[in-house]
């Protein structure tokens, strides 16, 4: 297998997530990071190993990614997203991947156009105990289930709406 060039395109918590994932990959490499603020790309690069940039074309057209992490705030995913789909690169998009539906229709029609896969990162499916839930649930140990009620944090709806379409499907009206 291929080693694949990884950038990331953000500088927050879940930046540094995919990031520390990328140097931690066995076939992948971090190669840079971008952020408007120079200084703080830098920073942020340099602990893993990478550079920095403060300009999207700038980073894709140098280090030419394989896969690149968008892990902006939620309402800045569109232009980051595109540039890379553009660019060729596979792109893992931190949730929400739009706030409207048309930007992430043409998101889905970017990544169509340029054949490269586009993930929006809802990893709570991968928690173990949602992993053996679903597993249960598809067993019918659970019985039919009738009512679902959980507590989730503000920021933390857009999980709680994707694992509830993970483990009953997707409503129907």
């Amino acid at each position: 297998m291929k080693d694949l060039k990884a950038a990331v395109i953000g500088t927050g918590g879940a930046a540094r997530l995919h990031m520390a994932a990328y140097v931690g990959g066995e076939h992948t490499r971090l190669v840079g990071v971008c952020s408007r603020d120079r200084g703080r790309a830098g920073k942020f690069a340099g602990g893993f190993g990478a550079r920095g940039y403060a300009s999207v074309e700038e980073m894709l057209r140098v280090e030419q990614p394989d896969v690149v992490s968008v892990a902006t705030l939620e309402w800045d995913h569109e232009e980051p997203v595109l540039r890379a789909l553009d660019a060729g690169c596979h792109v893992l998009c931190e949730k929400v991947m739009a706030h409207e539906i048309a930007i992430g229709e043409w998101m889905v029609a970017a990544a169509r156009r340029a054949e490269t896969s586009l993930g929006v990162n809802y990893n709570y499916r991968s928690v173990p105990s949602h992993r053996l839930i679903k597993q249960e649930l598809e067993r019918g140990r659970f019985g039919r289930p009738a009512l679902f009620s959980a507590h989730m944090h503000a920021y933390l709806w857009p999980h709680m709406l994707d694992l509830m379409r993970y483990f009953f499907g997707d409503p129907v009206e």
